[in-house]
């Protein structure tokens, strides 16, 4: 097969789900984009919590939690514990509630494409 009919191949095809699906797959694409962007910061909202076991410890501005306490103060939080907690919850929440949000559209996309 050559590379010109490979190409004009998938012209077909992305013309055939673009007359089923639309302006959709832009939703889908969003979605999608905004739940791994969620997925990485909760990865990265691990460090304060384990920072926080460690009470003692003074938190460093320039570091992962140092800019959390930062974000919340903006907000007219305090930065203690447990608004830290209470952020990194609301984090994950919102991460899962993204998550299943694109599946259950990607989901109903190929559902109806299939149909």
């Amino acid at each position: 097969m050559t590379k010109q009919k490979t190409f004009s191949d998938l012209l077909k095809y992305l013309s055939i789900f673009k007359r089923y699906v639309g302006y959709k797959i832009f939703i889908a694409s969003a979605l999608s984009f905004f739940a791994a962007l969620a997925e990485g910061l909760g990865f990265i909202m691990i460090m304060p919590v384990l920072e926080l076991l460690d009470s003692n410890k003074e938190f460093d501005s320039n570091s992962v939690t140092g800019q959390v306490v930062k974000i919340l103060e903006g907000f007219g939080w305090d930065g203690s514990q447990i608004s830290i907690i209470i952020f990194v919850m609301i984090l994950f929440i919102t991460k899962g509630l993204l998550v299943f949000a694109g599946a259950s559209y990607t989901a109903y996309l190929s559902t109806g494409f299939l149909r």
